[in-house]
């Protein structure tokens, strides 16, 4: 064996991956100046099952795999535009990009699991036509 050769752990099987940027974003139903952190990690357990977890100013928010993988695309863009036709392909692996209703109704349920009001949104803001953008953190 090379002297020189170094040997690479691999990460812990319960090490999480979180968000890129922890989001603050604003609540729409606490004042304007207390901002929300969410954070969102996953982690696989001993058994090799995967969880996501979120918190949102510190309570727990249970999201599913795919909301979980549409908040970190957003996450990890934040300050840039994801279009609907690119999140269905990186969420779901879909080829076909022509239906984005799919993107729709999670962006929705996503909103109401963290409270975001899409007429008046903190977290995650529509570009009409176009897609979905978290804010640049800080």
């Amino acid at each position: 064996m090379a002297k020189n050769m170094t040997t690479r752990t691999a990460p812990s099987a319960t090490s999480p991956t979180a968000l890129a940027n922890p989001m603050m974003c604003r609540s729409t139903s606490a004042p304007e100046s207390s901002p929300i952190r969410i954070e969102a990690a996953r982690s696989r357990s001993p058994t090799g099952a995967r969880a996501s977890r979120a918190s949102l100013a510190g309570r727990a928010v249970p999201l599913t795999a795919t909301e979980w993988e549409v908040l970190r695309i957003l996450s990890v863009n934040a300050g840039r535009v994801v279009t609907s036709e690119s999140l269905l392909r990186q969420a779901w692996n879909a080829r076909d990009a022509a239906d984005t209703e799919p993107v729709r109704a999670f962006v929705k349920k996503l909103r109401a699991k963290l409270g975001d009001d899409a007429s008046d949104p903190a977290c995650i803001f529509t570009e009409r036509g176009v897609g979905y953008r978290m804010p640049r953190p800080g």
